[in-house]
């Protein structure tokens, strides 16, 4: 006979699922989801304040699809933008070895950790992308709004 207990500890080692790693999850996701609420509003904000600017360019010739790749470039760029000072701090945070990670007890264990510059690449490569497709994605929502705009309407708020 086992306690329930046990059990539950035998399926998360199994797994690899703890209650830390569902904690981390849960946290990721609900920043993730806050970012792209975030971009939402804030696009959301700029079409309403450039209404005019986009029945203009509607009404030279520029099709929806101009439009929205008007805007998710936009936000791709402005992504880049911010994500330049933040590599910078990053690379601070990394030389000054504020953090602790397993190539500091164990050297040539083979795992990533123990080159931080690869770790330092791999994960802010990764986060990048992750951020890119969230805020492409927040941008793509008010952009496909703004370009269903009829241009005489956009126009005449002006």
């Amino acid at each position: 006979i086992k306690s329930y207990r046990a059990i539950q500890q035998a399926q998360e080692f199994e797994w690899g699922v703890t209650k830390e790693v569902r904690i981390r999850n849960g946290v990721m996701i609900f920043f993730l989801l806050n970012i792209a609420l975030g971009v939402i509003g804030t696009f959301w904000f700029r079409n309403q304040t450039r209404r005019s600017e986009i029945g203009l360019r509607m009404a030279m010739g520029s099709s929806h699809r101009q439009i929205q790749n008007q805007y998710l470039i936009e936000a791709l760029l402005i992504l880049t933008l911010a994500t330049i000072p933040a590599v910078f701090v990053n690379i601070v945070i990394l030389q000054a070895d504020l953090i602790k990670t397993l190539g500091q007890e164990v050297t040539d264990n083979g795992y990533i950790t123990a080159n931080k510059w690869l770790r330092f690449v791999i994960t802010n490569g990764m986060t990048y992308i992750l951020l890119a497709v969230i805020v492409a994605f927040s941008a793509w929502i008010p952009a496909r709004q703004a370009s269903k705009v009829h241009p005489v309407e956009a126009l005449r708020d002006e």
